[in-house]
C-alpha cells in the first residue's frame, strides 16, 4: 500500500517479516489501529537506494519483491519465460510481483548479468550526435533512446546486487553441507533444497523403513519443483525419476512427491524427500547405491547370465505400496549361482512389478491452472488519516510455471536416458546415473529351483570361471576324452544353429528326436560324478541346473509339467541339467507298481525328445530300466579312488587353505594363515591307504572324494582351536595327528555301520543287484 505523494516510486520493494506470517500480518494490523487512532503521525520514507540487511528487519525474511522496472521485467520474462506476461506486452507502468523463493531470480542471474555488460557495452559504442544539421543537445539533454538505455542500466545495476545480496544467499545456503548448513526450514522455503539434476533421498513407508532387506528404491534424480495452487495448504509437489530396465532398454520411472504443510519450521531430514546430500549417512549411502547399480549395469549389459550370489533375498519391490506386518514376505538367505532374466523373472514375480497408477513412466506435467494467476491489489491512501483511499491499482503477480519447465527441457536434452532412444549399447553411466539404478534383480535361484527378488549389491559379477574344468577331476584320461569330444560337438552344433536360425539335422530318423546329450555317471559315492557335471559347466561357461526327485513331484502328470518348466528354463537359459540321484526315476518297471510304471514312461518320453545337455548321476546302476540303456549316448563308470588320485585330491584342498603370512599383525587366521605339514600328511594318507588296500586286498582307501574334502576341513578346525585354547601367539600348524583324530572317528562309525549291517556298503550293494565294485 502506498500513500499520495509519499515520493515512493522505488523501482525494487521488498516485503519484510519474520518466519511467521500470521503473526506479521497480526502486527501490522494492529499497528494501522494505532495509527488511526493516533490520526496518523507522518513518516518519512526513503529513497531508492539499496538498503543495508540490518535495515531490512530480523531476521530479515523477504517474502515478496515488487518490482517496477519494465527493463527489469522484460529481461526476466526473456529469460525466465513467464507464461503471466509476454515480450510483446505493454510493460510501463506496471508492477510486477514475485513470491519467494523467487526462483526466477536465481536461475536468471547470470543471464541479467549478461544482459548488464551488454548494455553497457552498447551506451559505450554509442556515438554522440554531430554535424551542422542536428541541433545539438541543450546542456543536461540526452536523446530519449540513449537516456531509457543509461536508465536501464542502472536499474538492471541495481536488481542485480539486490538480488547478490539479499536472494541468493538464500539459494546458495544449501550447496555445502558443513556445520553451518542449516537443518530445518520453513514449508515455503522447500523450494530452496531443489537442484535440477541432483540426487534426492524418499523417505520409505514406515513399516518398511528399517527394514534391510527392503526393495524399495530410496534415490531419485531431481527435476521439477513447482507449487500447484498458491492458494492452498500442502501444495508443493517435487517431480523425480530413477531408472529402470525394461523391454531391452533403460526407461525412467517417475515419482511425484507432495509435501504435506506444516508450519513454522521443519526439521529437512522428516521431510518425505530431498537432497541425498543432506542425508546423516550421505557417503555410505551412495556408496551401496552405486556399488548395486554398477552390478546392475553389468547384468543389464550380458543379458541373461548366471552369477554367483551370497546373501538375503529382498523382501519388496521397487516402489512402495501398502504395507503391513502381514504382506511383508520373510527373506530367504541365498547361497547359490542364480540366472538374472529381466523378463522371465517380472513374469514370475508380481511382488517386483509395478502396480497401476504408480507413476510408472508418468512424465512431469506443466499445465497451469487459471486459478494459480491472480493480480493482488495495492491501494494509493489519501493523507493524512488513511482513512480513504483515492485509487485502487493491481499489481501482475508472477508466475514461475515456464522457468521449471525450462529446467526440464534442459534435463531433457542432457540426459540421454530421458531420450526416446532406450538402446543400451555405449551408454556411459556417471555415478548419479548408477546411484538411481535399482537394487532389486529378478532372478531364478538353481539351487532352490525358484525365483526370487535379489539385492544387487549381493552378487558376484567378476568370478573366475573357465579355469577350473574337467582338470581337476580324478577320473580316467579316456573318460576325459569322450567328454570333452562330446560336449565340444553339442555346443557347436547348438552354435551353427543360432548363427543360420535353422535346426541342424541329428541322425535320428524323426525330426526333433535324439538331438540332446545324455550322459550317465555311475559308480559309488564319493569318486567325482557330480563333481564332472559340474567342472563341465565351469569349463564351458555355462550354467548348472541341478534338479532332483522333490522338485519333480511323485505323480506322473506334476512329473511330465515339472520336466517341460524345467526342460525349458534350461533351453532359454543354455543350462546343463545335472539329475542327481536319477535311479528314482530310473528304476526298472514291475507290473505290480503302476504309479512307477507311468512314471518312468512319462520320464522316458520326455528325455527323448530334450535338445539338451542332461548328466545323469547314481550309485545303483543295476537298479534302471533297460530301456533308458538306449536313451543314454554315454555310460561312464567311476571307480574307487586309487592311491595317487588319493593324494592328488588332497593336495588340492591343502592349496585351499590360508597359509601363513609372518608379516601380519592380525591374530585372525583368515588373515595370518596357518602352517601346514604337507609332507607329514601326504605320507599319513598315504599309509592309511596302503593298510586298507592291504586289509580288504583291494585297491581302494578309507576315504574317498568327498570325505577327504570334509577331513581336511574338520582338521583345520581342530589345529585352530588348539590354538586358541591354549591362548597361543604362535602361527596355527596342521598336522597329521589332526588327520589322525578325524580318521579315527570316521572309522569307528564305518565299524559300527558295518555291525549293524552285518555286511560292508559295497557286498550290500553287490547281493542287492545295484552294483559290483
Amino acid at each position: 500500500n502506498r500513500v499520495v505523494n509519499d515520493a515512493g516510486d522505488f523501482t525494487i520493494e521488498a516485503l519484510v517479516g519474520s518466519p511467521d506470517a500470521t503473526e506479521d500480518n497480526r502486527l501490522e494490523m494492529a499497528r494501522r489501529n494505532r495509527i488511526i487512532s493516533r490520526r496518523h503521525e507522518h513518516r518519512n520514507l526513503n529513497d531508492g537506494k539499496l538498503l543495508p540487511v540490518s535495515k531490512l528487519g530480523t531476521p530479515g525474511r523477504i517474502s515478496m519483491v515488487r518490482i517496477r522496472s519494465a527493463a527489469v521485467v522484460r529481461a526476466i520474462i526473456e529469460f525466465g519465460g513467464n507464461p503471466t506476461m509476454s515480450l510483446d506486452y505493454s510493460l510501463d507502468g506496471k508492477l510486477f510481483l514475485f513470491p519467494r523463493p523467487f526462483t526466477s531470480f536465481f536461475y536468471c542471474q547470470n543471464d541479467m548479468k549478461k544482459r548488464l555488460a551488454e548494455l553497457r557495452r552498447r551506451l559505450e559504442m554509442e556515438p554522440e550526435p554531430e554535424g551542422p544539421e542536428t541541433a545539438a543537445p541543450q546542456p543536461g539533454e540526452e536523446s530519449d533512446e540513449r537516456a531509457l538505455n543509461k536508465r536501464a542500466v542502472e536499474e538492471l545495476r541495481l536488481y542485480i546486487e539486490f538480488v547478490d545480496s539479499y536472494i541468493m544467499p538464500l539459494w546458495k545456503q544449501f550447496d555445502e553441507v558443513n556445520d553451518k548448513t542449516p537443518r530445518s526450514i520453513s514449508y515455503g522455503d522447500i523450494p530452496l533444497l531443489f537442484r535440477a539434476g541432483e540426487l534426492a533421498y524418499i523417505r520409505p513407508p514406515v513399516e518398511i523403513r528399517n527394514n534391510p532387506n527392503s526393495g524399495i528404491q530410496t534415490v531419485f534424480k531431481m527435476v521439477r519443483s513447482l507449487r500447484n495452487n498458491c492458494r492452498r495448504k500442502g501444495n508443493m509437489f517435487w517431480s523425480v525419476y530413477c531408472l529402470d530396465y525394461q523391454d531391452g532398454g533403460y526407461t525412467a520411472v517417475w515419482r511425484t512427491i507432495q509435501f504435506p504443510h506444516f508450519d513454522g519450521l521443519g526439521i529437512i531430514t522428516t521431510l518425505p524427500c530431498y537432497p541425498l546430500k543432506l542425508h546423516p549417512d550421505c557417503k555410505r549411502l551412495l556408496e551401496h547405491q552405486i556399488k548395486g547399480g554398477e552390478n546392475f549395469r553389468k547384468c543389464v549389459e550380458v543379458g541373461i547370465r548366471d552369477i554367483y550370489y551370497s546373501g538375503w533375498t529382498l523382501v519388496t519391490g521397487m516402489l512402495p505400496k501398502s504395507y503391513n506386518a502381514s504382506n511383508i514376505p520373510e527373506p530367504e538367505h541365498v547361497e547359490s549361482e542364480v540366472i538374472i532374466d529381466f523378463k522371465e523373472g517380472l513374469r514370475q514375480l508380481p511382488s517386483a512389478l509395478y502396480e497401476p497408477g504408480d507413476g510408472r513412466l508418468d512424465e512431469p506435467s506443466f499445465e497451469t491452472r487459471r486459478h494459480d494467476s491472480f493480480l493482488p491489489e495495492y491501494r494509493i491512501w489519501r493523507e493524512p488519516i488513511c482513512e480513504e483511499y483515492q485509487s485502487i491499482r493491481e499489481s501482475l503477480f508472477s508466475r514461475e510455471d515456464e522457468i521449471h519447465r525450462q529446467i526440464w527441457q534442459d534435463i531433457e536434452k542432457q540426459d540421454k536416458f530421458l531420450t526416446r532412444n532406450r538402446d543400451i549399447a555405449g551408454i556411459y553411466f556417471t555415478d548419479k546415473h548408477l546411484a538411481i539404478l535399482p537394487k532389486r534383480l529378478p532372478g531364478y535361484v538353481l539351487r532352490e529351483r525358484k525365483f526370487a527378488i535379489l539385492n544387487a549389491r549381493n552378487v558376484e559379477i567378476d568370478l573366475e570361471t573357465g579355469k577350473a574344468g574337467l582338470d581337476i577331476v580324478q577320473m580316467p584320461l579316456g573318460h576325459k576324452r569322450i567328454i570333452k569330444s562330446a560336449v565340444a560337438a553339442h555346443f557347436q552344433k547348438r552354435q551353427r544353429e543360432r548363427s543360420h536360425r535353422t535346426t541342424v539335422r541329428g541322425v535320428d530318423l524323426v525330426r526333433g528326436k535324439g538331438n540332446g546329450l545324455i550322459i550317465l555317471l555311475h559308480g559309488p559315492p564319493g569318486t567325482g560324478k557330480t563333481l564332472t557335471a559340474e567342472a563341465v559347466a565351469l569349463e564351458q561357461k555355462k550354467p548348472l541346473f541341478p534338479i532332483t526327485c522333490g522338485d519333480l513331484g511323485f505323480t506322473p502328470d506334476k512329473v511330465e509339467q515339472s520336466l517341460k518348466d524345467i526342460f525349458r528354463y534350461a533351453h532359454l537359459w543354455d543350462c546343463i541339467l545335472l539329475l542327481d540321484e536319477a535311479d528314482v526315476f530310473l528304476t526298472r518297471r514291475n507290473v505290480t507298481d503302476i504309479q512307477r510304471n507311468a512314471l518312468v514312461s512319462v520320464f522316458l518320453r520326455v528325455l527323448e525328445y530334450y535338445s539338451g545337455i542332461l548328466f545323469l548321476t547314481t550309485n545303483r546302476v543295476g537298479a534302471i530300466d533297460e530301456a533308458f540303456r538306449s536313451r543314454i549316448h554315454i555310460s561312464l563308470n567311476y571307480k574307487y579312488l586309487n592311491c595317487d588320485e588319493t593324494i592328488a585330491i588332497l593336495d588340492t584342498h591343502l592349496k585351499r587353505l590360508p597359509r601363513h603370512n609372518p608379516k601380519s599383525a592380525s591374530r585372525r587366521v583368515e588373515e595370518t594363515g596357518m602352517i601346514v605339514r604337507h609332507n607329514e600328511i601326504r605320507s599319513y594318507i598315504r599309509q592309511e591307504y596302503l593298510k586298507y588296500s592291504e586289509k580288504y586286498k583291494r585297491e581302494r582307501g578309507p576315504w574317498n572324494g568327498r570325505q577327504i574334502r570334509n577331513a581336511v576341513h574338520i582338521a583345520a578346525c581342530l589345529a585352530i582351536y588348539e590354538n586358541q585354547l591354549d591362548n597361543s601367539r604362535d602361527p596355527v600348524v596342521l598336522t597329521a595327528e589332526h588327520f589322525r583324530t578325524v580318521a579315527k572317528t570316521t572309522d569307528e562309525f564305518d565299524d559300527y555301520m558295518k555291525r549293524v549291517r552285518r555286511a560292508d556298503a559295497d557286498t550290500m550293494a553287490r547281493m542287492a543287484g545295484e552294483r559290483d565294485d
